[in-house]
């Protein structure tokens, strides 16, 4: 059981969190964009950009399921925020520094109805189970993905890192059930997306948003990258993958 101490400090650290929250959200959409999440609780069709490409499918799903109990698509998404900035900071917070965890918990602003704050969570979410538990990791690492395509290259290093020091003593196995399971939840991510654009009109799609710059800049698409370069710096200046192995002849040794 964690000691008492911890267990204040990171009640005190989420109580700091969900009160910046509160205090800086505004219960309005601030731009086009966000207005577009909002509609597509409502209705989910990409090629009325609704969400706007390239489809932000488990952003939506989420949002989805909390409008069915609030019945109203900007709070619901803004309750997103809130609820992924506080588990940023409790996942993150018993990894590594507190006030690290603080910093990436608030790095998305409250006042955006967007899915920044939700892949960075995930993000979160497969750091803290990185050497726990290979099925997990890649089920979250695929989420933040379908919260925020755009951050794929931060979780590519993600699944990188997951290849070199995988959960277990048993590399190989590990890194592959991490692999699968991601493989396995992007396909059920954007199965929805899938059907809803049918692939014989996939073409004009791709053609008519080959530039998302237009669309949408989200913060998770540099924010991620650079959490994960940070965490596996952190990891290894202190020493903190010792345990994980490096060859075989640790292997074979760690077995007797």
């Amino acid at each position: 059981m964690m000691p008492r101490n911890d267990r204040l400090l990171l009640f005190a650290g989420a109580a700091v969190v969900l009160a910046e929250r509160l205090l800086t959200m505004k219960l309005r959409f601030t731009s086009p964009i966000e207005a577009s999440f909002g509609r597509a609780l409502l209705g989910f069709n990409p090629f009325l950009h609704q969400p706007p490409p390239p489809c932000y499918p488990l952003y939506i799903g989420l949002g989805k399921f909390v409008n069915f109990f609030v019945h109203d698509s900007l709070v619901s998404l803004l309750l997103l925020t809130i609820a992924a900035s506080i588990a940023t900071f409790l996942l993150l917070a018993q990894r590594y520094p507190l006030i690290a965890a603080l910093i990436i918990a608030l790095i998305p602003p409250a006042t955006h109805a967007r899915p920044d704050a939700l892949a960075i969570a995930f993000v979160a979410a497969a750091l803290y189970t990185w050497r726990d538990n290979a099925v997990l990791f890649g089920i979250f690492a695929a989420a933040a993905i379908g919260c925020v395509p755009q951050c794929i290259v931060g979780v590519a290093l993600l699944l990188l890192a997951a290849t070199m020091f995988p959960a277990t003593v048993d590399r190989r196995p590990a890194a592959a059930r991490a692999w699968l399971a991601f493989a396995v939840t992007l396909i059920v991510e954007f199965m929805q997306t899938m059907q809803n654009i049918n692939l014989r009109r996939m073409p004009a799609f791709v053609r008519a948003n080959m530039d998302l710059r237009h669309t949408f800049d989200p913060i998770a698409a540099w924010a991620v990258p650079l959490i994960v370069l940070a965490a596996l710096t952190y990891h290894l200046r202190l020493g903190k993958i010792r345990d994980l192995p490096r060859d075989s002849d640790v292997q074979r040794g760690s077995e007797h």
